[in-house]
């Protein structure tokens, strides 16, 4: 699902936002952002 997910993101030029505790889901995109308490943490802008 996360392959046709990224594949028409990457078709469309556009931006995918995905929520998750999944640190494999999360090793997928180019951009992350961490939320402690409420409030961004940090985040890996690759």
């Amino acid at each position: 699902m996360l392959d046709a997910l990224f594949q028409f993101q990457r078709d469309l030029g556009t931006a995918v936002v995905i929520v998750t505790h999944d640190t494999r889901v999360a090793a997928r995109a180019n951009r992350t952002f961490v939320m402690t308490d409420g409030k961004f943490a940090n985040s890996n802008a690759a």
